[in-house]
């Protein structure tokens, strides 16, 4: 299983989740199998997003497309340089 990892501050919940929300096609066809997102305890506009793909090179092909960068700008208004980290898992366990 391959996942991008996206770390970023959203000043505005509503206009990330719309943002988040409006890209779920793109994403279907890219070969996401869906995705989570976090924000940190004390500090809520602090967003993590993990999307899990059906294989690294989709992932890769995500996280570098011009439209992910754009949908990050207008959900973020550009305050903070965003990370994005492709994974590939390597471990599973039960606990």
């Amino acid at each position: 299983m391959a996942y991008v990892l996206q770390q970023f501050r959203a000043t505005d919940d509503a206009t990330f989740t719309n943002v988040y929300l409006d890209d779920l096609e793109r994403r279907r066809r890219l070969g996401s199998r869906g995705g989570r997102v976090f924000h940190a305890i004390g500090a809520e506009h602090e967003i993590t997003v993990l999307i899990e793909f059906d294989s690294a090179a989709n992932a890769h092909q995500f996280a570098q497309s011009i439209e992910l960068q754009e949908a990050v700008t207008c959900a973020t208004s550009d305050v903070v340089p965003q990370k994005i980290t492709v994974l590939e898992e390597q471990l599973r366990s039960e606990a």
